[in-house]
This record gives C-alpha cells, structure tokens and sequence, in this order.
C-alpha cells in the first residue's frame, strides 16, 4: 500500500543515498549503509528499553559500551568516533545477537576495497537519525524492502553480470507464501536465503523460528539487518553451504529459490552421503538435484517443502534427474509441480515450483505459465505480478482440488509409475479436444476401403450400363 507515509519516508530514504552518492558511494553500497545504522539504531533503543525494565545480571562494561554507541550515533564529530563506531558497533551486533564471529568485520569496505570516509558517515548519519525520527520502522522497513531488491539486482548486474537477475521477485515471495502456508510455532529453514526478502515476506505475522544460511557473506549481513529492522526474533543466520551442513534438527517448513544449476566435481563427506542415500552414486551431480536431496533430508516427517528448481528437475535426461524424481515418487513426497512463467528480475529462466510433502493421495499438477493472464499481470520493465484475482484463483484450485482443462489436475502414483516416473505437466495438462480423433485399428480402416472400393465399382458398372447406347 503506498500512503503517504511511506511516500515521504521513500523520498527521504533517496535524499539519503543521493547526497552518499554524490560522496563518490555506490548506491549499493549507501543502501547498506544507510540500511546498517537504521537496524542498529533499532537494536540499541530496543536494547535500552528492556534493560530498563531488568538490569539484573548485566556488567558495567556492557552499559558504557551501550551508551557509548548510542552518543556516537546521535553525536558523530570525526574521525575517533568513525574508528570507534565502525569498530565497537559491529563486535556489539555481532555479540547482541549471537552471530557467527567477524560477520560485519568488513561491512563498512566496499568493492574497490575502500572504507567508508569521516564525511560520508557524518552525512549517513545525519540523514538516518532524521529519518528514523521522523517514520515509524514499519514504513522505513517497506521501503527499505523495495531499495534491498532494486539495488541488489543492479550491483549483480554491475559485478557479476552471468549471474544477473536471479533476485526473487514479490510475485514468487507470494507463491512461497501460499504454497507454504507457515503456522505460528513452526520451525523454517531457508537454505538459499539470499538477502531474505521472500523469507520475511513468507514468515510476515507469525512467530516462526527461522533458520536460514547462504554461501554470500554480503546477502547474509543484509538479511540479518532487514530482520533486526523487521523485529524478528527467533532467528539463526549463518554463512555455510546448505547441502554440506550438519543439521541437529529437522524443519517443518523449507522454502528455497535456486532457479539456475550448478556442476558439481568436487564432494563434501555431507555430500558423499547425499548421494549415497538418494542418488546411488550417480555422476553428473547438479547443485539444485544436491538442494533437492538435502531438502528431503531434513524435512520433519509432516513438513512440507516449497522450491523453485531448474526445468531440468521434470525433465532432465541424466541419470541424477531421474534418480532423484523416481525416489521422491517411491517414497510418495510429491504433493505438487506448477509450471510458473519467468519470476526472476530480467532473466529469461525455465523454472518450475515443487512441492515436497508426504501424500498418499493424489499428485497436483498446475500451469501458471500458459494460464499466465489468469493469474499474472505484465508491468513494463519489471517481472510479473500476482494479481488479487489471480491469488483468489489459485487459493480457490488448490482447496477445491477441481480439475481445469489446461491448467489444473490431479494424477494418481500408479497413472505416473506407468509413465516412467514422468512429472511434466504438459503430460497431464493436454486440453481435451471439443471432437477427439476416435482410435481405430489398421484392420477396421483395410475393410472400410475395401468396401469403399466395391461401392465405387458398382457405381462404375452402373455408369456404363446407363449410358451404354449414346456415342460418347
């Protein structure tokens, strides 16, 4: 909803990373900055307001630090204080919120490798307390949302431009959501988190306990301070590989992005026994089929996973891709496989939506990319949107179960066993015919011409019988 809250708050925020910008900062990196400050401003406050409450078993030494931090904020005079504040405030985050050690130890050097000017934090400063005292955190949290994702997918672009555009767009957040349909108390797993936009959108309004890791030290460090920015509790970022992890527990929910595949040549101990467990040894191993393993391996018994995989997941030929597919079905955890259209910021990726859950009934199979006007609408120069009418149909598909020509079924295991373990859609999703071509054997077709042929030479006879006495 854009109100007019948010309307200021967005021109103050761009006003910030204008005059940062003109200061020589990537806008990249004035986000950052400007989104650090804010969440570490909240923090503090936050901090100060509980401990006013209870100051019981706290040291003196965390009260000077504290304080020290909060005038260094509100009173920035020069280079000391830059020392001091970059310093102290990122070993107190660090520490506040139990994260993994040197987390924020370069946060404040930017990609040529140079640390944030005297002058550029004043004027950071300058602009976050004002902006902060003026906006509540749940407009600048918004709009901050719309700055992570805009300036995230440029600096992709700037940096590392064969990996552009793989940002996960509100539309596919929204599906995440839906399909997913997180309870309060559930434990969550993302283990492809990026900078936790669509994890935060899917866990919005509920006191879910989440997990979430990401081999991107950067994306990390902006998930963790939209999540302070947020008030999530309950939360456990970490930088690690998600297919090499050892978990101590299981997720009732595990929502992951991972629309492009990676090879594999090289095996962690974790990863051996992956492919032990669920691929056979197979060779040829894929990142996302590694994702799709290890996402089985830690789902509670009851939970239900939601993933964007590669196309390659339905109907790659290699032996991994069939391996995984056809143990997924053996073990009965397909619930459902929606062909989605082009969901990622410019990037023309085939991908497809599964969902991981144990059902002993039938398998969902939906069309959201050749429905796209049912449910989608095309914005110029931005990915598609999930319409209101378009949500209210998929809800409506999915509780009623009521099959639609081209778009919507459902298919028993045994219909796809016969098949050989095939989960295309396009398989299950062929419009029925208004006037279906009728079957018939290569007998039947013989005696009709056959006897289309004597027909024709009675009629022949006939002709010459008629017209036997003129001079033709």
């Amino acid at each position: 909803m854009c109100t007019d809250a948010n309307v200021k708050t967005k021109i103050q925020i761009e006003n910030i990373i204008k005059n940062l910008y003109k200061e020589g900062l990537a806008t990249y990196d004035a986000m950052r900055y400007v989104l650090y400050f804010l969440a570490l401003k909240k923090l503090l406050n936050d901090t100060i307001d509980r401990i006013e409450k209870t100051t019981a078993g706290l040291k003196q030494e965390y009260f000077r630090t504290l304080f020290a931090l909060q005038q260094h904020i509100y009173a920035y005079k020069d280079d000391v204080s830059k020392d001091f504040l970059i310093f102290e405030s990122t070993k107190w985050l660090e520490k506040e919120l139990d994260l993994q050690e040197n987390l924020f130890k370069n946060f404040f050097v930017d990609n040529m490798g140079i640390e944030v000017s005297a002058r550029v934090l004043k004027i950071l400063l300058s602009g976050v307390n004002e902006l902060s005292y003026h906006h509540n955190n749940e407009n600048i949290a918004e709009i901050m949302k719309d700055y992570i994702a805009e300036t995230s997918y440029k600096s992709m672009r700037a940096y590392n431009a064969d990996k552009s555009g793989f940002a996960t767009t509100p539309a596919l957040s929204e599906l995440f959501k839906i399909f997913a349909n997180i309870k309060d108390g559930e434990s969550f797993c993302d283990g492809a988190i990026g900078r936790g936009i669509s994890t935060m959108f899917c866990t919005k309004d509920t006191s879910t306990i989440i997990t979430g890791m990401d081999t991107n030290i950067a994306s990390i460090q902006i998930a963790t301070l939209y999540s302070i920015l947020l008030g999530k509790e309950n939360i456990n970022l970490s930088v690690g590989d998600f297919t090499s992890t050892t978990f101590k527990k299981k997720y009732d929910k595990i929502v992951m992005d991972i629309p492009i595949k990676t090879k594999l040549n090289n095996f962690t101990k974790q990863q051996e026994l992956l492919c032990s467990n669920w691929l056979q040894d197979c060779s040829c191993i894929t990142l996302d089929v590694l994702m799709l393993a290890k996402t089985l391996e830690v789902l509670e018994k009851d939970g239900r996973a939601v993933l964007v995989l590669p196309y390659d997941i339905i109907s790659g030929c290699n032996k991994s891709y069939k391996k995984i597919r056809e143990n997924i079905l053996k073990n009965s955890m397909l619930k459902a496989i929606v062909n989605i259209p082009c969901l990622h910021y410019d990037a023309l990726v085939q991908s497809v939506l599964v969902v991981l859950e144990k059902n002993q009934g039938k398998i969902m199979f939906l069309d959201m990319s050749k429905n796209e006007n049912v449910f989608f609408e095309k914005c110029r120069r931005e990915p598609l949107k999930l319409t209101e009418e378009g949500k209210n149909k998929l809800v409506s598909l999915l509780e009623n179960n009521k099959p639609e020509d081209g778009m919507f079924t459902l298919v028993g295991l045994s219909e796809i066993v016969k098949n050989n373990y095939d989960i295309h859609p396009a398989r299950y999703l062929a419009k029925k015919e208004e006037n279906p071509v009728r079957k018939r054997s290569i007998q039947s077709i013989d005696e009709e011409i056959q006897s289309l042929t004597n027909e024709f030479l009675e009629l022949l006879e006939k002709n010459r019988t008629l017209f036997s006495g003129f001079d033709l």
